[in-house]
């Protein structure tokens, strides 16, 4: 009789891991840590929230470090080049050619840092990202002339934007979480 309730527990343990496995998979497929480690160290080296950044170029460019938008964004966080121009001045990076934006390290370096610029300038993480995709002018002639919240209300792609992202950012974190649990229990 022990044997068999040990056997049985035994099978919904397996059962329960084998679901868990699933599940941590399926986030990992709707949710790529794909360059994490360039992520978690810029983050880390500029004080962004790299949750954040993950939310941010999964949205941007879904992971396609090779993506180019109508407005002429490229790579994985989507920069502008003259917003990299402006970026590679202030990193000193005097071997900067628009091309390179293509190359994931560096635009995940600059976007991160791009990121942290906007972090000193604007008061919340809204804001930071209304920058980041309407562009700091925008933002900025705006708020002068209302508040964020009817900036937002007037800024509906952008807004949907911010949400998306905290969507996405509030599963990388869950991900994370249940990857943390699963690795624990093995």
């Amino acid at each position: 009789m022990k044997k068999k309730i040990y056997y049985w527990a035994c099978g919904i343990f397996l059962s329960l891991l084998v679901v868990f496995t699933v599940v941590v998979g399926a986030y990992k497929v709707a949710y790529p840590y794909k360059y994490y480690a360039q992520i978690e160290r810029y983050a880390t080296e500029y004080s962004v929230d790299k949750y954040l950044v993950l939310a941010l170029i999964k949205t941007e460019s879904g992971y396609n470090e090779n993506a180019v938008s109508k407005k002429g964004a490229v790579g994985l966080m989507q920069i502008m080049p003259t917003t990299a121009e402006f970026i590679a001045q202030k990193l000193g990076d005097k071997d900067f050619k628009a091309e390179k934006l293509f190359e994931p390290t560096l635009n995940i370096r600059y976007g991160i840092y791009y990121l942290s610029y906007l972090f000193a300038r604007f008061k919340t993480e809204e804001q930071v990202l209304f920058a980041y995709n309407a562009g700091e002018g925008t933002l900025k002639t705006s708020l002068s002339e209302n508040s964020f919240e009817q900036t937002l209300n007037d800024y509906q792609s952008v807004k949907s934007y911010l949400e998306k992202i905290e969507k996405d950012k509030k599963a990388y974190k869950r991900s994370e979480e249940h990857t943390s649990e699963l690795q624990s229990l093995a």
